[in-house]
């Protein structure tokens, strides 16, 4: 009779526990051993509670030698349980056969991710000691970082990218949600969140085969990163960010030039360009302009869409927070114009991100920046003249300008807005289709009604009712 069926039917616990110490000894193929476990839990699960106790003693037994199979094995026991619906007994399970140290851990990580097997991973990941949260944390990063390298390599193991996600998932899951990171201690969160981090940006270029956002998994983990993240102290965040973005050398080397990367690695940089538009606000002005600012400006001149997107959103976030990075807005307004409308600027992404830079500079207290402020409007007002003439493109890029221009309303210093509204009203009058004039009229009231503060509502309000019917009176012109 052969040690499987022994393990599956004998009723002894002492000859099971026997002949599994027995199994594991002689075997050297870890995950052979988690399958085995999984296949004898299956068999033995149904007759009854105590069923399992031989497998689970020989798998926690301290004198086994090849402790990660012991725990390979224990770890089968443990997940088939809990595909059963026994969440204690998996629990208990858990318990008992995690005596091993971190090393044993590690080969048992190790062979899932050979196997590609997220189920294990992440099971594994939610049941660690928390002690050996880091630990973990670290052979799933090191799994990532293999499969980045592979797939550099023209060999693509989505298996194991798939496995990576579900572990980080696991330990976000347990480390990151703060009713469930019980005697998990903060430094350990904090050094574990680097790692995390970077294990989904390597196996970004798999995730993002289900499509911008990533499968359901990825979000939930980037979620819960991200979350965890806003929660944290400014210089925990900045120093658990310049930590990540160490793991990724070439988000430094890249904007000096420096470093040509695979697609694989640019597809960690796009996962590094979203995730840094989400906790930039943390961050002190030292690390934006050393490793954000770079960054985000060197894929914000690029024309690949979803690199160019986030840049853009990235600079944009940089802009709006409650402390803008002011001296990036005149650049970034000279970049909108240049870029605007044959390189990859939409009108919509103008009239987002130019008010943006110039509401910037209007937050500045000094009168640089109210002269700045009014040096932008002028050279958007100058790109609209460009557009004089007649035309059907040209009277399409005026529209879409004056939308941007109208913007600025609500964007510009106080003591600018008296000569924007009479600039603006000229050429809104000077456009010669009255369908035209009708649309901007209707766009500079919803600027004054829905974004316009109360400061400049009075004055802006009484000036659109009038612009609106100067345009209702006039008819077409010839």
């Amino acid at each position: 009779m052969s040690a499987e069926r022994i393990l599956g039917a004998s009723p002894a616990a002492n000859i099971v526990a026997e002949v599994a110490r027995d199994v594991i000894e002689r075997s050297s193929d870890t995950y052979a051993l988690y399958r085995l476990g999984r296949r004898v839990a299956a068999a033995r699960a149904a007759q009854g509670p105590r069923a399992l106790d031989g497998l689970l003693q020989a798998a926690a037994d301290p004198r086994v030698a090849n402790g990660a199979g012991a725990l390979a094995l224990g770890a089968g026991v443990a997940v088939e349980l809990g595909e059963r619906g026994h969440a204690q007994r998996m629990q208990a399970a858990w318990a008992r056969v995690m005596g091993g140290g971190d090393h044993v851990r590690a080969q048992l990580v190790g062979a899932a991710g050979e196997a590609g097997d997220g189920q294990l991973l992440g099971a594994l990941a939610a049941a660690v000691p928390a002690a050996a949260v880091g630990a973990v944390a670290g052979e799933v990063h090191a799994l990532a970082v293999a499969a980045l390298l592979q797939c550099e390599r023209g060999h693509e193991d989505a298996a194991r990218a798939r496995a990576v996600v579900c572990a980080v998932e696991a330990l976000a899951q347990r480390v990151f949600v703060d009713d469930a990171c019980v005697a998990v201690a903060d430094a350990t969160r904090w050094a574990a969140w680097p790692q995390c981090a970077d294990a989904l940006a390597c196996v970004h270029w798999h995730t993002l085969r289900a499509g911008r956002a990533g499968s359901d998994a990825f979000r939930r983990a980037t979620t819960l990163l991200v979350a965890f993240a806003q929660r944290g102290a400014a210089a925990r965040v900045d120093a658990a960010v310049r930590a990540a973005c160490a793991l990724q050398p070439c988000l430094r080397f890249v904007p000096q030039g420096h470093m040509r990367v695979a697609p694989a690695r640019e597809r960690a940089v796009l996962f590094y360009l979203d995730l840094l538009e989400h906790v930039a606000e943390l961050l002190p002005v030292n690390t934006l302009q050393l490793l954000v600012v770079p960054l985000a400006a060197h894929y914000a001149q690029r024309a690949p869409s979803e690199w160019f997107e986030s840049a853009h959103a990235l600079v944009l976030a940089l802009l709006e927070q409650r402390e803008p990075l002011r001296e990036l807005a005149p650049w970034y307004a000279d970049l909108l114009l240049e870029l605007y409308p044959d390189r990859g600027i939409s009108a919509d992404l103008l009239r987002i991100a130019y008010p943006a830079a110039v509401r910037a500079l209007a937050a500045e207290p000094s009168r640089v920046g109210c002269a700045l402020a009014a040096d932008c409007v002028q050279r958007l007002f100058a790109r609209l003249d460009a557009f004089a003439g007649s035309g059907a493109v040209r009277a399409v890029r005026r529209r879409e300008v004056l939308g941007a221009v109208a913007e600025l309303l609500a964007a510009v210093p106080l003591e600018l807005l008296p000569r924007l509204m009479r600039d603006l009203e000229l050429r809104v009058v000077d456009e010669r289709e009255w369908n035209t004039r009708r649309v901007l009229a209707d766009e500079i009231q919803d600027v004054v009604l829905e974004r316009a503060d109360l400061s400049r509502k009075p004055a802006l309000s009484a000036w659109a009712w009038q612009l609106r019917a100067t345009v209702n009176n006039s008819i077409s012109k010839i």
